[in-house]
């Protein structure tokens, strides 16, 4: 029995126990003309508040912006970081008691393959603005993504080390996260690839904050880089420990998403150097308005992913209108809609998978804060 299953037998237990879990829109009606229900399930609390908080922010703005704020009841789980547990019973319930058409999120890839197999067995559109992993390449017909696979951004970080002249190269990693497994497994073959050597692999739990260990076998391995995959605070932690330890070696995030305060807070002075990969920077009208936009209607800059959450809403809402509330009409209406359109977050084309292709760019902390690497 694998994890996923075990997961989701238990939903019956857990269905009762989700707590956090709240209406945006209350307008009264079920799916059909009176009003469109959409489900959406994201950290609202845990370390990773600062995202579902994004997220959930952009997703109302797109609903206020497309002028159904009196159409759409959207209601929101709070999976408390993404849980996985808390994530399948969250998402059944809203399944089988709030009778939604789609589901929005969940924002972490581990929690996402979790869910599909509820949603896809009830023919729910699910589209994610922040699950990376590439094994979500294909995993339903009814799923969509409006950012690209970490692969891209992993191959992105892990050539740039090669050309910059690192040779051998330590990887360490949470083993809770299906999105920061398989970004590792990327930058190790696109790196090894290119010619350079894997000297050393480790990796920790989801929860641990002491990593001496791994880095004490890392500093004697030789290496002259080190990728790590982790969320911005355990990130933090593993390179001002190392620091301590007097590691002076290169550290390169494979993920994204450390670009938040709290990675800068945490890490202090010890971050400066580190490199991350990005996504590009879109160019398009939707795009250069978005983050003044977003300021003016919540008074705080928008995160990472929250653009992606915004082009994630608008698509559902247009999808909608333009084919109706079963699975199979919104399906067909993301991908019409989904076609060289003009987002917040840059240009979105669905393959025949639900994926988009962006381009990914590196960047360096200097000065407390990373600027591109040109």
């Amino acid at each position: 029995m694998n994890k996923i299953t075990k997961i989701v037998l238990v939903v019956g237990v857990v269905v009762l126990a989700v707590v956090g879990g709240y209406t945006v829109y209350n307008k009264q009606g079920g799916s059909g003309e009176q009003g469109i229900i959409i489900g959406s399930v994201l950290p609202l609390t845990g370390d990773l508040a600062a995202y579902g908080e994004g997220s959930r922010n952009a997703a109302i703005m797109a609903i206020e912006d497309a002028g159904m704020k009196e159409r759409v009841r959207f209601i929101v789980e709070d999976d408390k970081g993404c849980d996985p547990v808390l994530g399948v019973g969250a998402v059944q319930k809203l399944i089988t008691i709030d009778k939604v058409s789609a589901i929005y999120g969940p924002l972490c890839s581990s929690e996402a393959l979790s869910v599909l197999p509820i949603t896809e067995a009830a023919g729910i559109p699910v589209v994610l603005s922040g699950a990376s992993s590439k094994t979500l390449t294909g995993a339903g017909n009814y799923v969509f993504r409006t950012i690209a696979s970490d692969s891209v951004r992993a191959y992105a970080v892990a050539n740039y080390a090669y050309v910059k002249g690192f040779r051998k190269a330590a990887f360490v990693f949470d083993n809770s996260q299906d999105a920061i497994i398989q970004g590792k497994n990327d930058a190790q073959e696109t790196f090894v690839g290119a010619g350079g050597e894997s000297v050393s692999e480790e990796s920790f739990g989801g929860k641990d904050v002491d990593f001496k260990a791994q880095l004490s076998k890392i500093k004697s391995s030789g290496a002259d880089v080190v990728f790590v995959g982790a969320f911005p605070k355990t990130l933090a932690l593993i390179i001002k420990q190392a620091r301590e330890m007097k590691m002076s070696t290169q550290f390169i995030s494979f993920d994204a998403s450390v670009d938040v305060k709290e990675f800068f807070v945490i890490g202090g002075s010890n971050v400066e150097g580190v490199i991350a990969p990005a996504m590009v920077k879109p160019n398009t009208e939707e795009a250069k308005s978005f983050e003044t936009r977003y300021k003016a209607r919540f008074g705080v800059d928008a995160t990472i992913y929250a653009a992606e959450g915004y082009d994630a809403m608008a698509l559902l809402l247009k999808a909608i209108q333009k084919e109706g509330l079963r699975g199979d009409q919104i399906k067909a209406g993301l991908l019409k809609i989904g076609n060289n359109y003009q987002g917040a977050s840059g240009i979105i084309t669905f393959d025949s998978k639900g994926d988009v292709v962006k381009p990914a760019v590196v960047k360096v902390v200097k000065n407390g804060v990373f600027e591109e690497v040109k």
